[in-house]
């Protein structure tokens, strides 16, 4: 193992933060908290001084070059700070956590950022997107339309990013388009829908379609004008803040709680709590639709993914969702044969990009 950042045994004045970096906590009172707290504060010690390599490590030959030190198992790493401290077992559960993110990790890349360089992870550029997100979306004293506006850039961009960092993690030269060709910082990274599919070819499944109405308004305001509804625009933000929420710490070992402030947490809940009642309303909406007209049955949506729109199965008509409050008609591809339900008449097919034709 090569030499790291933080080489060195616990000393009696030594301190350890708490998550929010409130307070400091010696090793003895770290010794009496409960095992959750006491699994908080080891791994807020770990991310201050490892990274995943692939935030800042040179990469040569299919292989890392660890320049910050490394490769480093964080079961030993974690160990060598606080065995005696805390019991081995309850080490071992967050060492676990921890390997799953990341076999190998890398020294913190301190010497870049000492020597006055513009270091900025993939993860780190994704949060600090999504802090500027969120705190647009909250702000009450300004302009409503143009928070709004930077609402939806800053938190579109810190998804890409997200969901490029995953990829990343399978291997760093699936995020650029043509990984064949020699990698640069001019190399172009992979568009929204390219990278979706390749996440969903590792086995990590991205509905497209939970995501695409956020990327078509950020698309807009990045490239001519926008237009729509506020309240249906914060939807489409509760709906990408609901899936972060849980894609960060299923796949990227990130908890929001602990790295947004308090206040902006909150109200990034508040806003997934309320995409959560809307769904809860429509669903009763469409429930109470069905009872009381006959031939027709609740499926789900193929826009907003969720049981709300009421589908027609005596005759041809419509379907309904109470979410979205769109109709979607039946539609088949002339190219492919798929058949579909889709928002407009005579769109383009999800399948082959092949031409519809009303299913009527």
């Amino acid at each position: 193992m090569v030499n790291g950042p933080k080489d060195k045994k616990i000393e009696g004045t030594h301190k350890y933060l708490t998550p929010d970096a409130e307070r400091d906590i010696s090793p003895e009172d770290l010794a009496k908290m409960d095992k959750e707290t006491q699994i908080e504060i080891m791994e807020t010690w770990f991310y201050q001084h490892y990274e995943d390599p692939v935030q800042h490590t040179p990469y040569d030959e299919d292989e890392y070059v660890f320049i910050w030190g490394g490769p480093y198992d964080a079961l030993e790493e974690l160990m060598a700070e606080f065995e005696g401290i805390i019991p081995i077992a309850v080490i071992e559960k967050l060492a676990g956590k921890l390997y799953s993110i990341c076999p190998g990790w890398s020294g913190k890349a301190w010497a870049d950022e000492e020597a006055g360089r513009f270091v900025f992870g993939i993860e780190e550029n994704a949060l600090s997107s999504l802090k500027h997100g969120v705190e647009h979306f909250i702000a009450k004293e300004t302009d409503e339309n143009e928070n709004i506006k930077f609402a939806i850039i800053h938190i579109f961009h810190a998804l890409e990013l997200f969901l490029k960092a995953r990829l990343a993690k399978a291997h760093r030269l699936l995020i650029y388009s043509k990984p064949e060709c020699a990698i640069n910082d001019d190399a172009h990274t992979v568009d929204f829908k390219m990278l979706i599919c390749r996440l969903n070819n590792i086995a990590v499944n991205v509905s497209i379609n939970e995501l695409e109405p956020l990327r078509k308004i950020r698309n807009c305001i990045e490239h001519h004008q926008i237009e729509a509804d506020k309240e249906e625009v914060k939807q489409y933000i509760g709906r990408v803040a609901r899936f972060l929420d849980k894609f960060l710490g299923e796949e990227l070992g990130i908890n929001l709680k602990q790295k947004l402030p308090g206040n902006l947490y909150v109200t990034l809940s508040q806003a997934i709590y309320s995409y959560e009642e809307r769904i809860k309303k429509a669903k009763e909406e469409a429930e109470k639709y069905v009872a009381q007209n006959k031939g027709y049955a609740i499926e789900s949506c193929p826009e907003c993914l969720n049981i709300t729109l009421t589908t027609p199965t005596l005759e041809y008509g419509p379907a309904h969702c109470f979410l979205c409050d769109k109709d979607f008609y039946p539609q088949q591809c002339l190219k492919c044969g798929t058949t579909m339900l889709k928002s407009q008449i005579l769109g383009q097919c999800d399948m082959c990009d092949g031409e519809l034709m009303s299913n009527n």
